[in-house]
């Protein structure tokens, strides 16, 4: 739904505003990169392709596993997309693996905040009154947080040789 939508937008893009003051990784800073705009482009691509494949893998799940009617299916959906966000900034916000990079602590704190507002919606009179979410039952809480995982974890691994191919 639209309000969906935009409250989407407003809770993944407020721990993304804290990325200008984020940590740097020191290699970055011992031998800086040029960012071109054709390799961004080819991250756009293939990091997009990639969050479609755990997107299609939750619609599949919603609708064959689950037999999702729509406020369950656009509420699992919600969930997961403001989460998958937030998680997978912390995948490729670095060239190293996320457990090397601490993330500052602005960007950390916003996010947790942000990824209990959307898990949380669901199961209030706010998220159901106003924005029409419906509480998630335990299997499909589940199989949204294993997309979650899984997708963090693709994205970890796919990054190494994307960045070593590529050299951003």
């Amino acid at each position: 739904l639209p309000s969906q939508i935009l409250l989407n937008n407003f809770l993944s893009d407020f721990p993304l505003v804290m990325l200008a003051g984020d940590r740097v990784d020191r290699e970055m800073l011992q031998r800086p990169r040029r960012w071109r705009i054709g390799a961004i482009g080819r991250f756009m691509v293939v990091f997009g392709l990639l969050s479609v494949v755990f997107d299609l893998g939750l619609i599949a799940g919603l609708l064959w596993v689950w037999r999702a009617e729509a406020p369950l299916f656009r509420t699992a959906w919600f969930v997961e997309s403001a989460c998958s966000e937030m998680i997978v900034t912390f995948a490729i916000r670095s060239r190293i693996p996320a457990y090397r990079s601490a993330p500052s602590r602005g960007l950390l704190v916003s996010s947790l905040v942000a990824l209990a507002v959307a898990v949380a919606l669901p199961y209030t009179a706010v998220g159901q009154d106003l924005f029409l979410l419906v509480p998630l039952p335990r299997g499909v809480l589940a199989l949204v947080l294993g997309i979650l995982v899984l997708y963090f974890l693709a994205a970890e691994v796919l990054k190494r040789p994307f960045f070593r191919h590529f050299d951003i």
